[in-house]
């Protein structure tokens, strides 16, 4: 197996926008194969994340803040501590409060 480091700091200043939210992709590592995706998600003031169904399992973890969270055609709110697990089925997740909902995503690859 290769080396490669196990240890790495999220650089908040440089987060890329995709999907409507700012991220940083946090695995798979290079040079690391893993069987599923993972990344750190901001959700910005007055913005959503873009409206999608997943076609794999996908789970969304509050880790900061809080926001609404849009399935189907449920609302509900969306805080530390959650847990959104889905599989076919439409949903977004969209800022409403002044704190910064920050989130962990992971999803098969």
């Amino acid at each position: 197996m290769e080396k490669f480091d196990i240890h790495r700091k999220t650089r908040f200043d440089s987060l890329v926008q995709e999907y409507g939210l700012d991220g940083s992709r946090l695995l798979p590592w290079e040079g690391y194969p893993m069987p599923f995706a993972g990344g750190w998600c901001v959700v910005r003031p007055g913005t959503c994340s873009e409206a999608h169904t997943q076609i794999d399992q996908e789970i969304f973890i509050a880790i900061k803040g809080s926001a609404r969270l849009v399935v189907g055609d449920r609302e509900m709110d969306f805080s530390v501590g959650d847990i959104d697990l889905q599989r076919f089925t439409r949903r977004k997740l969209f800022r409403h409060s002044a704190s910064q909902p920050h989130g962990l995503n992971r999803s098969d690859s």
